[in-house]
């Protein structure tokens, strides 16, 4: 049997305004880190992605998979680096289309089609669950 790396992604990210400025979503990380758990226990190789939560950031804080990230700047690094080919393509799965839903269509609306800085191709690089 093939096996199967997973990305899991949890926790709330921040948008910084300005310097001591920003905005958040109100996500617990609880969902995500459960996904994690019972992946690894099932035996996957899996890497976690987690905002800032500090009851499961302690828990986690000695974790060689575990990634602690702040804003959605690194998920944009991510696929900025498979868009280009810098690395290999790895699944993206961003939880919860109602997030998420505006963020692509604006995308669609600006970077692809006014500015046509990416390709209609790049648009399958994440996976938005629904």
């Amino acid at each position: 049997m093939m096996q199967t790396n997973i990305i899991i992604t949890a926790g709330p990210m921040r948008a910084w305004i300005d310097d001591v400025r920003f905005i958040t979503n109100a996500r617990s990380g609880k969902m995500g880190y459960a996904l994690y758990e019972e992946a690894i226990n099932m035996g996957f190789p899996t890497t976690l992605i987690m905002g800032k939560v500090p009851y499961i950031e302690d828990k986690l804080r000695d974790r060689n998979d575990v990634i602690f990230v702040e804003t959605n700047d690194e998920l944009f690094e991510a696929i900025t680096l498979i868009q280009t080919r810098k690395i290999a393509h790895f699944p993206i799965v961003m939880v919860s289309h109602d997030y998420w839903d505006d963020l692509v269509k604006w995308i669609k609306t600006k970077v692809l089609n006014e500015h046509h800085n990416i390709s209609k191709e790049d648009l399958d690089i994440p996976s938005i669950l629904r």
